[in-house]
C-alpha cells in the first residue's frame, strides 16, 4: 500500500520538490559484460554463486531512472558495469541524468575511450572519468586486469588530460601490487592529476575465486604503503581518496588521504542499481530490496524517510572482509 508520504515522494509537487526530496547517490551497474576479466572483479555473480543479472531494455531503464530521479534529489550517478562503454544506449542514459541536473561519473577500464568517444561522453554530460590503473608496470596491471589494458588506460588518461576533462585513476590494492601504489601516485602527479582513488581489495565475485592467488593486504601493510604514498601526494598537492574502509590509528597522520567508511546502514543515502533494475545496499553484494519498477521503489522511499546517518568520523567496517575471515576492522 502506498502511503500519503510515499505518494508525495513518488509524485512530488514541483513547487516543493527541491526542498522535500531526500538526497541520494547512485552507483549504476548498467552493463554486465566486460572486455576484461579482472582477477579482483567484485561483480557478485562472477564466482558462480548467483545468476548474472538480466539487462533490461532502454525504455525500462529510462522509466526506472526517471522514477528514481523524481523521488529523490540524486546528487550524482556513477555509470559502471561490467564495462559501461559496452552498453549501446549509454549516451542516452547519460543525457537523461544531465536533463535532471545530476552530476555524472563514468567508471571504466579506459581501453575503449577513443578521442571521439570522449567527446561524445563529454557532450552527453559526463563530468568525471574514473580510469582503472593498478600499477606503474604494464605487466602487473595486465595480469590483474586479465587482459591487455595498461597501454589503453594510459592513452585514455592522456587524451582526457589533453581535453581538459576531470580524470581520476582508480587503484585496487592486492598483495601483488600494493607496493606499487606510491609510484602510481608519482606517475599520476607528473601527469597533472590531482585526485586518485585507492580501493583495498575486497574478495567478492571473481575476487573471491582468485583471493588466494592475488591476496588480501592486512591493515598494517595498507597503512605502511599509504604513509609512503601520502608523503608523495603531499609533495605533488594530490588527494588520495579511500574508496573502501581502512582503520587508521589515531597516532597515524595521513594529511592528504580522505578516509572512507562503509555506507551500509539504516537510512543510507548511497545505493547500487543493477542492470536488472534491482536496488542493492552494497555493490559488493547481490542482496536487493526489489526492483525500481516494482516494490523495491516503495521500500527505498520508506528508507529515505529515515534521518540521514550522521558521520562522527568513525570508520565503519566492511562486512565482506569480516565474513571471509580475512580482515576484521574495528571502529575507532
Amino acid at each position: 500500500m502506498v502511503t500519503a508520504a510515499t505518494a508525495t515522494l513518488l509524485n512530488p509537487d514541483p513547487s516543493s520538490a527541491v526542498m522535500s526530496k531526500p538526497s541520494l547517490e547512485l552507483w549504476l551497474e548498467l552493463e554486465t559484460q566486460c572486455n576484461l576479466a579482472c582477477r579482483f572483479c567484485y561483480n557478485y555473480w562472477k564466482d558462480g554463486s548467483a545468476p548474472e543479472p538480466q539487462t533490461r531494455t532502454t525504455s525500462e531503464t529510462v522509466a526506472a531512472l526517471r522514477r528514481l530521479f523524481e523521488a529523490a534529489e540524486v546528487t550524482q550517478v556513477a555509470f559502471s558495469g561490467g564495462e559501461p562503454l559496452l552498453r549501446p544506449d549509454l549516451l542516452e542514459l547519460v543525457r537523461l541524468a544531465q536533463s535532471y541536473g545530476i552530476y555524472a561519473i563514468l567508471t571504466t577500464n579506459g581501453t575503449l575511450l577513443t578521442r571521439s568517444r570522449i567527446a561524445e561522453l563529454r557532450d552527453a554530460g559526463i563530468g568525471t572519468f574514473q580510469i582503472s590503473l593498478h600499477s606503474h608496470l604494464p605487466a602487473m596491471h595486465d595480469h590483474l586486469s586479465g587482459g591487455t589494458a595498461w597501454h589503453g588506460a594510459i592513452c585514455a588518461m592522456i587524451r582526457l588530460r589533453e581535453a581538459g576533462l576531470p580524470m581520476v585513476p582508480v587503484f585496487v590494492a592486492t598483495n601483488l601490487n600494493l607496493s606499487h601504489f606510491p609510484r602510481v601516485v608519482t606517475m599520476m602527479g607528473q601527469l597533472g592529476v590531482k585526485d586518485i582513488i585507492f580501493n583495498r581489495f575486497i574478495p567478492t565475485g571473481l575476487g573471491n575465486v582468485h583471493r588466494e592467488a592475488i591476496g588480501v593486504p592486512g591493515e598494517k601493510q595498507l597503512i605502511e604503503v599509504l604513509l609512503e604514498a601520502d608523503a608523495k601526494a603531499r609533495a605533488l598537492r594530490m588527494r588520495i581518496q579511500l574508496g573502501t574502509p581502512i582503520e587508521v590509528p589515531d597516532s597515524t597522520t595521513l594529511s592528504n588521504v580522505d578516509l572512507a567508511s562503509c555506507p551500509v546502514r539504516p537510512g543510507q543515502r548511497r545505493w547500487t542499481l543493477s542492470a536488472d533494475l534491482s536496488l542493492r545496499r552494497c555493490n559488493q553484494s547481490g542482496s536487493n530490496i526489489g526492483g525500481v519498477l516494482g516494490d523495491g521503489m516503495q521500500r527505498l522511499v520508506s528508507e529515505l524517510q529515515l534521518p540521514a546517518p550522521h558521520s562522527d568520523g568513525t570508520v565503519r567496517s566492511c562486512n565482506h572482509l569480516g565474513a571471509h575471515g580475512l580482515v576484521k576492522l574495528r571502529a575507532r
